[in-house]
């Protein structure tokens, strides 16, 4: 049998711990594995989480463009 590749998915619930030191956050991994099994190349994983809320940014959008305008020295 031949295959050009064989790819694996899966998705699971998880928690991840923030680098911030803000503890853990709850949400979706997936997780996806290629595998080219006649080919010289790397096999290729890749993973996405998905927060089951997002992060908040740390400046809010006023502030942020406060800061612009004084950088600008408007």
């Amino acid at each position: 049998m031949n295959f050009t590749y064989i790819k694996f998915e899966t998705t699971r619930e998880c928690q991840i711990i923030q680098i911030n030191g803000k503890g853990w956050q709850k949400g979706k991994l997936n997780i996806e594995i290629c595998i080219l099994p006649d080919s010289n190349k790397p096999d290729q994983v890749n993973l996405q989480f998905f927060p089951e809320q997002p992060l908040k940014p740390e400046l809010p959008l006023d502030d942020m463009r406060e800061m612009i305008q004084i950088a600008d020295g408007a």
